[in-house]
């Protein structure tokens, strides 16, 4: 609620400081609303993952990060896995985090830098890395009885009007080499 409140008090501010002191100075107070917006997608975004609110108490960090962790079985030695291994990239996507689908199931996350692995079953599956409405496109695989499959992600290219709305493609997902 703080936060729609914030938004609705910096857009007032805006059109009245543009009203009365013309766009030089009302510039700024238009970035302020464009950050706010940014925020609400921002907590948008967090609520739909975590399938419900968030805690507005601990900006930052959502409050089911640990029931995230440990809702990931552990990859026991001998069985199969699929580890998706995240490239850090300079800017883009830096502090978000890329939703890992395997099998049409979002099973987890994967941040900057970072990997994680998930336990899968002998035979065909299919991976797909999600960021808001666009990802990496569903990749098909085969998974043989005691191997493990790694793919590595990362960001491809940069934000424009172009990119803006296409469903995949803007993140690159490669199978590594075993």
């Amino acid at each position: 609620m703080g936060d729609w409140i914030a938004f609705v008090a910096s857009l007032a501010f805006a059109v009245w400081m543009t009203a009365t002191a013309g766009w030089v100075y009302g510039l700024p107070a238009w970035l302020l609303v464009i950050l706010s917006v940014a925020v609400l997608r921002m907590r948008r975004s967090r609520r739909a993952d975590s399938g419900g609110s968030v805690d507005e108490s601990a900006p930052g960090t959502p409050p089911d990060v640990a029931a995230r962790a440990e809702s990931v079985p552990p990859v026991v030695a001998g069985t199969q896995s699929v580890l998706v291994r995240r490239e850090s990239w300079p800017w883009r996507d830096r502090f978000r985090s890329y939703r890992v689908v395997l099998d049409g199931e979002v099973v987890g996350r994967v941040r900057s830098g970072a990997e994680a692995a998930f336990p899968v079953e002998p035979g065909p599956h299919s991976l797909d890395v999600r960021i808001d409405w666009t990802g990496s496109g569903i990749k098909f695989f085969n998974v043989l009885p005691g191997q493990n499959v790694a793919f590595t992600c990362c960001a491809m290219g940069s934000y424009s009007i172009r990119t803006a709305f296409e469903t995949s493609g803007s993140i690159s997902l490669v199978r590594d080499e075993p």
